[in-house]
This record gives C-alpha cells, sequence and structure tokens, in this order.
C-alpha cells in the first residue's frame, strides 16, 4: 500500500513539473507564417517577435491584429527601448493602441510602415535611436552616429516621432498630435537629416501661440529636414533653431514659420 501511495506521489510530482516546465514562458518563439515572415497579435508576442526576428532569417515583423502596448510595464521613466537593425516592422494595417508619452523606442537601421500608432495627446509615440538624455551627443553631421530609418504609411493619432541622430525618410504618413508641452510637435527632429513627403501633418492645440514648440515640424541639433509634398492642418507651423543646417519646406500651402528661424519655404 505505502509502495502504491509512494508510486503514485511519485507519478503527480512529475506530471506537475513537466506542467511547470511545458507552460509558455515570454522567451516562448512567435511561430512563423506560411509566407516566412514572424506574426503577432499581441504586445508580449511582439516583444518576442522583433527577439526571434534578429536572430533568425525572418527579418520582417507582421502584426495581424491590434494590439495594446503594454503602459503598465513601460512609461517614459522605463521606456521599452529595442535596438532593430536590419528588420521591417509591418503593422499590416492594424494599430497599436494606448502609447505612453516617450515610452516606445526602437533604434538603428530599420523601417516601420503601413498601420497606426495612438497616444494619448501631447507625447510622442513613438522616438527613433532616441537616447535617455542628449547631453554629450555629436550632432555635427559630418561625424555624428548615423542610422537609416524609413516610416512609411504610418497614422499616429494623438501622438508624434521623435527622431534622433538618424538620416531618416517619412513618406505618405499622417501623423496628429495635441497637447501643449514640448512633447507636442508632429515631427520632432534633433541632429537628424530628414525628408518628408507626401501625408497630412497637423497640431491640434488649441493655445498654439504661446508654446514654443508645438509645430507640425521642428528640429534642433543641427538637423537637415526637407519637407515637400505634405498637407498642413492646425498650426502649419515650421520652427527651427539656429544651430539647423537646413529646413527647407516646397509645395506645402500654408506653411508659416515661427522665430528663431532658418526655414525656406519655396
Amino acid at each position: 500500500m505505502k509502495k502504491s501511495l509512494f508510486i503514485m506521489f511519485v507519478a503527480v510530482s512529475a506530471l506537475l513539473v513537466c506542467l511547470v516546465a511545458c507552460k509558455p514562458g515570454p522567451s516562448t518563439p512567435v511561430e512563423t507564417g506560411e509566407d516566412g515572415f514572424i506574426h503577432v497579435s499581441t504586445w508580449a508576442e511582439f516583444e518576442q517577435g522583433l527577439v526571434d526576428a534578429k536572430s533568425t532569417d525572418k527579418k520582417t515583423v507582421i502584426l495581424d491584429k491590434n494590439l495594446t502596448f503594454d503602459s503598465t510595464t513601460y512609461t517614459s521613466s522605463t521606456p521599452y527601448g529595442q535596438n532593430v537593425t536590419g528588420l521591417t516592422i509591418d503593422l499590416g494595417g492594424y494599430k497599436i493602441n494606448g502609447v505612453n508619452s516617450c515610452a516606445f523606442r526602437l533604434f538603428g537601421d530599420f523601417t516601420i510602415k503601413n498601420g497606426t500608432i495612438t497616444g494619448s495627446g501631447d507625447s510622442y509615440g513613438l522616438l527613433i535611436n532616441s537616447n535617455n538624455t542628449t547631453s554629450g551627443v555629436d550632432y555635427n553631421p559630418e561625424t555624428r552616429e548615423n542610422h537609416a530609418v524609413t516610416v512609411q504609411n504610418l497614422k499616429l493619432v494623438d501622438c508624434g516621432i521623435r527622431a534622433e541622430l538618424s538620416t531618416i525618410t517619412v513618406s505618405n504618413c499622417e501623423i496628429q498630435n495635441s497637447g501643449t508641452s514640448g512633447n507636442s510637435n508632429a515631427l520632432y527632429f534633433v541632429g537628424a537629416v530628414a525628408t518628408i513627403t507626401g501625408g497630412k501633418l497637423s497640431q491640434t492645440a488649441t493655445a498654439v501661440e504661446t508654446i514654443s514648440r508645438t509645430d507640425c515640424v521642428y528640429c534642433s541639433g543641427k538637423s537637415t529636414v526637407h519637407v515637400s509634398g505634405v498637407t498642413l492642418e492646425g498650426t502649419k507651423r515650421m520652427n527651427a533653431y539656429s544651430n539647423t543646417v537646413e529646413f527647407t519646406v516646397t509645395n506645402c500651402a500654408g506653411a508659416v514659420t515661427t522665430t528663431p528661424t532658418v526655414v525656406t519655404i519655396n
């Protein structure tokens, strides 16, 4: 009898160990779709998918559903940050919802496209190659750190994009931000070489006249910015610090600038 009970105890213990060991964890690889790319449908899968994509030859991560940003874990003081060099992030027409201000950061040479990111206003929903501090960063266009970033067919609602130390192309994007702080620009470039073509930019704060950084496009840190063929709404403002290398706006009806400015509008 005792022997039978002992054998039963051992069997049950082994089963429990197996259940615990076999339980999927955050490091469980995300399955690859029939197209050979990594497909994700939750924030946890998105995080893991980027890790898997870097360690394999599956260099594209595709959203299959709307997902919600992990705003409990990641905030502006404890942001999510990931080096995604060599990757393409395809939102697949879906949304990443509820991004905290300055909490979603991507680094390196990459492409992000085809979807929507939502914030809460007065925020940057996507930070590109952003450091926690700009102290000591080299902004010289000839010697600075440089990453090639492409942003295509992306929509940002109640949040903008801040890009640092990158050569960035933004094409056919719709970006709307609101609020009354320095995080309220639709696009903010710091030490970047940026080309923006097509799409629409809008800053919808109600008291922008008294705010220094509530613009459609704002730049500093020896940036070079070219804006062409973009629909401007809201404030329709272009603002550049005097240390900006070049800031040219062409074929953008209604563009106005603030002071100080080195903006050329054609």
